[in-house]
């Protein structure tokens, strides 16, 4: 540290010099686009979709993408509603389950980069939340 040649908060190794890449979509249908994801959209670091249509007959490992961590999930149907978030495994990221309290079909992710931390917010059928939070 004295010598002024070591960050004191360096975090993760990235190329991507102080900036990422979020896509959002409403994907209406994770598990049939999955093949379009990869092909497509591999380039972003950070995939957030809504309209996933996921239940718990579709497991996480079967929607796994290289490149990205464990997708950030709350599903409700195979017909309607949900929501997924993946992020590339060169961030470092947490859930915030505390601030999904205000909408049923929402998650809250933060990231941490180097000396920057922010919040990101992914929802879908916002009006079933409590209006005073919008």
């Amino acid at each position: 540290m004295q010598s002024g040649d070591i960050e004191p908060n360096p975090g993760p190794a990235t190329s991507y010099n102080g900036s990422i890449t979020i896509l959002h979509s409403n994907i209406r249908s994770l598990r049939n686009k999955l093949n379009f994801i990869k092909e497509t959209f591999l380039d972003f670091n950070i995939l957030a979709f809504t309209e996933s249509h996921l239940d718990a007959s579709v497991t996480t490992e079967n929607i796994l993408l290289e490149q990205f961590d464990t997708p950030y999930r709350k599903d409700r149907t195979n017909h309607g509603g949900g929501v997924i978030i993946y992020v590339s495994n060169d961030l470092l990221h947490t859930r915030k389950p505390e601030l999904e309290i205000y909408c049923d079909e929402s998650i809250w992710i933060e990231i941490k980069m180097r000396k920057e931390t922010f919040l990101l917010g992914t929802f879908y059928s916002p009006r079933t939340s409590d209006a005073t939070f919008f």
